[in-house]
């Protein structure tokens, strides 16, 4: 992102400034002095150098659009110091995605980083607190609020819950160090604690701060032990929180393919790789630790004996992620208060945006699929019995009518998923 002299950019109609000001911080390529001047004013150059937004006509961070907002962070070449404050990425981005958009008086953001999920709290929380161990994450998150005018945010130092120990929140977000790694190099990435413990502990103290009814939801990962059912270890963490859970998978790691996905950044560097990538295996096998999984934990404050647990399946989450996640707590609330007898008395129907995919051969059918446009990504293959009951749901039809005394079984998966809901 160098200020270089001499050079000219084609002439636009279109705003001089901002393209400018995309060039420096967007796309990093270079710019005329006199257009940076002229985009930046009323700071000068010097200014600026002074700040260390730039540094050698350097930009020293980078800023991305995302959902309305600015945000900056330290540029993609910083990758070696420790504090790094990366910008928003995939797991970011499904956090968004799936974080609950209801009205609440308290949200937190454990683990705020640029401060991405804070901001967006901001819109429907009348109080944020974010939290961060690392300083230079709450400087970047400080700056990005001030970049966005919003002005509510609490920020404040420390590890996991510790800054709010004691306090209560009807919304907990979390994209925190969750990684399983041998290293405690880099803090937005390494937890510094053995094996997948610190999402452990991020599961285990996050029901503890929720009030009645309050939600967390938490990305994580988690080692899932040969010959187990990849939900065994989360269902162990949401073990007595006094919550209701839906875990939600999204990725499937083997040991070798989660090291060399997590070591990326070192490709430049073949020795450095290379190191790396022996020492993160030789640590997965000498425990034993064969694959990964990766998702998010959501839990439900709910007081009772009777919190229940529903582990799903997923692809990345869609816009829609959130009204579809709201919906699977619905049904579960919705199911539990009925057996089989009442449920034939209720009026179920599909969700407007399903689909139905049927693939023939031959012309006979091979096989039905039921997706939705938007949501969480489910696609769930239908047999005959339940295809035919999917078709035969309307409103002013009671599930009896539509599918007779069979019919309870199959509509409590079709709800489960979130595929159809009470009319």
């Amino acid at each position: 992102m160098r200020v270089l002299a001499g050079q000219r950019d084609p002439a636009r109609p279109e705003d001089v400034s901002l393209e400018t000001l995309a060039k420096l911080f967007y796309l990093g390529a270079a710019v005329r002095p006199d257009a940076a001047v002229q985009a930046l004013a009323p700071l000068s150059l010097e200014r600026l150098e002074a700040m260390g937004v730039l540094r050698s006509g350097e930009a020293s961070l980078e800023i991305v659009p995302l959902g309305g907002l600015l945000i900056a962070s330290d540029p993609e070449r910083e990758t070696h110091r420790a504090d790094r404050v990366p910008g928003p990425g995939k797991a970011s981005k499904a956090l968004v995605a799936v974080t609950l958009r209801s009205p609440v008086a308290r949200a937190l953001d454990m683990g705020t980083g640029s401060g991405v999920q804070a901001l967006l709290l901001s819109r429907h929380a009348d109080e944020v607190v974010a939290t961060d161990v690392n300083p230079r994450a709450l400087d970047f998150a400080a700056l990005n609020a001030a970049l966005n005018d919003i002005e509510t945010i609490d920020f404040r130092s420390g590890s996991l819950f510790e800054p709010v120990a004691g306090e209560q929140f009807d919304l907990i977000v979390s994209n925190p160090p969750y990684v399983v790694s041998p290293d405690n190099d880099l803090l937005f990435r390494d937890g510094g604690l053995p094996g997948d413990s610190f999402s452990e502990a991020v599961v285990r103290q996050a029901g503890t701060l929720l009030r009645e009814g309050g939600f967390a939801q938490l990305m994580v990962n988690w080692v899932i032990p040969p010959g187990q059912p990849w939900s065994a270890p989360l269902r162990a963490w949401v073990e007595g929180t006094g919550c209701d859970a839906v875990l939600l998978r999204m990725s499937n790691w083997g040991f070798f393919e989660y090291a060399t996905s997590w070591n990326s950044f070192l490709r430049v560097d073949a020795d450095a790789f290379g190191a790396a990538l022996e020492r993160w295996v030789e640590h997965f096998r000498g425990h034993g630790i064969e694959r990964i999984g990766g998702g998010f934990v959501v839990l439900r404050r709910r007081a009772g004996e009777d919190n229940w647990l529903l582990p799903l399946e997923t692809p990345n989450p869609r816009p829609g992620a959130d009204v579809h996640l709201r919906r699977l707590f619905a049904a579960q609330d919705f199911l539990r208060d009925r057996d089989d007898a009442t449920l034939l008395d209720e009026q179920l129907v599909p969700v407007a945006d399903h689909v139905v995919e049927v693939a023939l051969r031959l012309g006979s059918v091979q096989s039905r699929h039921v997706s939705l446009r938007s949501g969480l990504g489910f696609r769930a293959e239908l047999d005959e019995p339940m295809a035919e009951l999917l078709s035969q749901l309307e409103p002013g039809r009671s599930l009896r009518d539509a599918g007779g005394t069979a019919a309870p079984k199959l509509a409590r998966r079709l709800l489960e998923l979130g595929f159809i809901e009470p009319s």
